[in-house]
């Protein structure tokens, strides 16, 4: 069944007005069609109400169809518009979807035959973008509660008392996840109270002006009272729109807008409640909330087990002084209290028969039934713990029993002999508690120590283990061993583009497509990241290695499907063995990681496997060395910028220079970009140097321009690392005033694989370094996503085209035919093109015929020093494009 959509049509022509209403009549498409003949009705029916679609003319009595965008953007931006208009230019066409505008139609009668599907084509495409931002969100949402439980699970194990167990819990909250206030309250059953016992975040000043709230008051209204009243989760996804009470304007005062509390429960009982508040609303999903409930209830176990454990050290000595008084049967709740002689059971409690699974009768009738219900396994730890009993006098023991359905129970067995006065064995007394909880806790905690919590793979502690075990047994066996160190190639990308989730579901993937490639005897972990370490044992030769790692590439050759996309991903492996390449675990490690960046540096493009050497090691510390000399420099300034002169095709105008970064090290001499450049992204020093550049590039123009040489405008790349940095734009600004350049002088150049990868992150960073006023430019253009949706939403001055696409154009067709594309897709969206390397007089001349604006390359000039581009300029202001060294 069709939706009815309603439309808001805005045209001051009658006439136009009914050919639109009788173009969305014949169609099956249900629309309801509300009109506005002028400006003010207009602005009247977008106050009042709130429509599926606005439909605006290009010009309705002076009022242009570009402010309709801008209005309706402004008061509704999740509404589409679509223009329609008697005529309209190129321009205003690609000004219009700049603006916002869905789609661009002139009213004739082919295009108004498509206008209800172009229609519900705009209205389809917001809904399904509306969507996804709400699964982006969701998904953002759950990472982070993921990563908040994570941390509290390792809080947990580490823990060594109960106060500081809370006031982790509330620290991690804020500082690992983020939201604004955490707090937790234990019921105070005295005094009808919720009394705070740990906070993190605003909590102090928050709480100490809140009134302490009652649990069964009718003020009890509180997220925190009603989870602790209620036993269940109480989640308030707008504070503006709760009921009206005295913690609701408190929570308003402090700028808190979401709020879930989850009560804290021993068994049936609720003790207390873990409250935490955000400053947004709709912050807590089912999801989350799913999972913090699973959060509270370890929480609340974690509790529950520090107090049994102080519990049961003065059941301990209350036990202790019991016995020497009484000598006889202690009677504990949930507790089993036997007593037996050598041939049956003088008594047995009604617990046994809860915790055995069995009728008392049972063991009464037959004294074995005891020891038969026993695990096989601890059945010789349970009679030599009786043996000891008969010397000792007393004991403790712990041992597993088989209820008859197959489920395995956990039983603590504190036992007493008891003897006549001749020192003769008269019985033993016992009193057995079920200990099953505790005993899955402490295995699922010596599970987490040692397994990756999202794979389930061998961790860093479990790997170390298994590895010295291993050794030894090579040592012993006179074998081999292996070590595989796995990077996943450009995962950190995937994350970028499709989330976190997906990454974290594509580890998971990954990790049992490792599991299905080696051997049962062989350990594969997960270091952290996207780092994995295969431990290959009981090897002959170094080929058994070689061997997996070749299954292990074919088996990442096939995609990965994720929910329901399909991912590629490859592995670059590194292999050490023992004990030709190391002695110790330290050192197979750290040479297996060293062979798994040579594999990747290799084939440039990872997917690939090397051995270690002994030439790798030094290579890594000639980069270790290389490295310290770059941050030296970095701290001398021993760079320099050379400039390559832009050329206009049509004027032969020499109109800029790109800024090239060189170092003439101290020690090593000159050193080419290439290979210093990706050492300082990989070791932190592409920000310093990028700012230096930025620097070095405003000031030297402005001092040409102080010279009294025409003004030109000096293009700078900017790497990801530096376009990621917060306050790039403040940044840039600051250098432009304090070197007193006007920014139109200026070019940024960004790749295009950097900003396509996060789009809306990187919009709002150009448009902020837009309206100071520089130029913006794509740089490598064709080498990335090329994709028109998203370079029409950019604020963009120039594409690039890549040195690639112009060294073959003129013998190539499918490259000329490439570059003829992208100066034509430039064009259309105002956008001037220059092209880069170029080096002939056939790559000059295709250019110019195609329409190219500018060049940049050897044919003309190479890259130059500041004093050698200073005569250029004097001596050449208009180039005759012949080549010039």
């Amino acid at each position: 069944m069709n939706t009815m959509h309603h439309i808001l049509h805005v045209d001051d022509s009658s006439r136009d007005r009914d050919l639109v209403r009788r173009a969305l009549q014949c169609t099956s498409k249900q629309f309801s069609l509300t009109e506005a003949a002028s400006r003010r009705d207009f602005e009247a029916l977008m106050a009042c109400g709130q429509y599926d679609l606005v439909l605006g003319d290009c010009n309705i009595g002076g009022f242009h169809g570009l402010q309709i965008i801008d209005t309706v953007k402004a008061r509704h931006p999740h509404t589409p518009v679509v223009i329609l208009t008697e005529s309209g230019s190129a321009e205003t066409a690609v000004e219009a979807m700049k603006r916002g505008a869905a789609d661009f139609l002139l009213k004739t009668p082919n295009q108004l035959s498509r206008l209800p599907d172009s229609i519900q084509s705009a209205i389809e495409q917001t809904r399904l973008k509306g969507e996804q931002d709400r699964v982006d969100k969701a998904a953002r949402r759950i990472f982070r509660a993921r990563r908040v439980m994570a941390e509290c699970n390792h809080a947990i194990v580490h823990a060594n008392a109960e106060a500081q167990l809370l006031r982790e819990m509330c620290r991690i909250m804020v500082e690992v996840g983020g939201y604004r206030m955490a707090w937790i309250g234990y019921a105070d059953d005295s005094a009808r109270c919720i009394r705070p016992v740990a906070r993190a975040g605003e909590a102090s000043r928050y709480l100490s002006e809140l009134p302490r709230r009652r649990i069964d008051h009718a003020d009890g209204d509180s997220p925190a009272a009603i989870a602790i009243r209620s036993g269940r989760p109480c989640v308030v996804s707008d504070v503006n729109a709760a009921d009206a009470g005295g913690w609701r304007q408190h929570a308003l005062n402090h700028g808190y807008l979401s709020v879930t509390s989850l009560p804290l429960r021993d068994g049936n009982k609720v003790f207390g409640a873990l409250t935490i508040y955000e400053a947004q609303p709709h912050e807590f999903g089912p999801d989350q909330i799913t999972m913090f409930e699973e959060l509270a209830n370890d929480i609340a176990y974690g509790i529950t087990g520090f107090r049994t454990e102080v519990a049961r050290a003065k059941a301990d000595q209350a036990l202790v002084e019991t016995e020497r008084k009484l000598a006889g049967i202690l009677d504990s709740i949930d507790n089993i209290v036997w007593s037996a002689s050598g041939t049956e059971f003088l008594y047995i409690n009604a617990v046994a028969e809860r915790i055995y699974g069995r009728p008392l009768a049972d063991f009464y009738r037959n004294r074995d039934t005891w020891f038969s219900a026993i695990h096989p396994q601890d059945q010789p730890k349970v009679r030599a713990a009786l043996e000891k009993l008969r010397r000792r006098g007393a004991l403790v023991h712990e041992y597993r029993i088989v209820r008859p359905d197959g489920s395995i129970r956990w039983l603590e067995d504190k036992t007493k002999a008891v003897y006549d006065s001749a020192g003769c064995l008269l019985r033993i007394d016992g009193v057995a508690s079920d200990i099953s909880d505790r005993k899955n806790y402490e295995a699922h905690i010596k599970y987490m120590a040692s397994h990756d919590a999202l794979t389930g793979l061998a961790n860093r502690n479990l790997l170390a283990d298994r590895l010295a075990q291993a050794m030894l047994h090579a040592q012993r066996k006179n074998r081999m061993l292996a070590l595989l160190v796995i990077d996943l190639d450009r995962f950190k990308d995937i994350n970028d583009s499709v989330g976190h989730a997906f990454g974290d579901a594509l580890l998971k993937e990954a990790a049992v497509r490792l599991q299905q490639q080696v051997r049962k005897g062989d350990t594969v972990s997960r270091q952290g990241g996207d780092e994995f370490i295969i431990l290959l044992t009981d090897l002959n030769d170094a080929e058994g290695a070689a061997h997996i790692a070749a299954k292990i590439l074919r088996a990442f050759a096939q995609p990965f499907m994720v929910g329901n996309q399909r991912l590629h991903i490859t592995p670059s492996i590194g292999a050490t063995v023992y004990p030709g390449d190391g002695a110790d675990s330290e050192t197979l490690l750290q040479n297996a990681d060293i062979a798994m960046y040579r594999a990747k540096r290799e084939i440039g493009h990872g997917n690939g496997f090397q051995f270690y050497s002994l030439e790798m090691s030094i290579r890594t510390k000639e980069r270790i060395v290389l490295g310290n000399a770059l941050r030296r420099a970095v701290e001398r300034e021993e760079f320099e910028l050379y400039y390559q002169p832009k050329i206009d095709l049509r004027s032969g105008e020499l109109i800029g220079a790109e800024a090239l970064i060189r170092w003439r090290s101290q020690e090593l001499g000159m050193i080419p970009p290439s290979q210093f450049i990706p050492l300082a992204e990989e070791i932190g020093l592409i920000v310093p140097i990028g700012s230096w550049v930025l620097r070095t590039a405003f000031r030297q123009n402005k001092a040409w321009q102080d010279e009294g040489l025409r003004p030109i405008t000096v293009s700078v790349n900017l790497s990801a690392h530096e376009f990621r940095q917060p306050g790039l734009a403040q940044s840039v600004a600051t250098v432009l005033e304090d070197t007193g350049l006007d920014a139109r002088y200026i070019e940024l150049e960004l790749t295009e694989s950097m900003v396509m990868g996060s789009a809306e992150q990187f919009s709002t960073t150009m448009r902020a370094l837009k309206e100071l006023g520089v130029e913006l430019s794509i740089d490598d253009f064709g080498t990335g996503y090329s994709c028109l949706s998203y370079l029409k939403r950019f604020p963009l001055d120039r594409l690039k085209i890549d040195r690639s696409f112009v060294r073959d154009l003129a013998t190539d067709p499918d490259e000329a035919a490439i570059v003829r594309l992208i100066i034509s897709l430039g064009h259309s969206l105002n956008l001037k093109v220059i092209a880069e390397g170029v080096e002939t007089s056939e790559q000059l001349q295709f250019l110019r015929d195609a329409g190219c604006d500018e060049m940049q390359g050897h044919f003309f000039s190479e890259p130059l020093p500041a004093e050698r581009f200073r005569e250029l300029m004097r001596s050449a202001p208009v180039a005759d494009v012949a080549p010039h060294r």
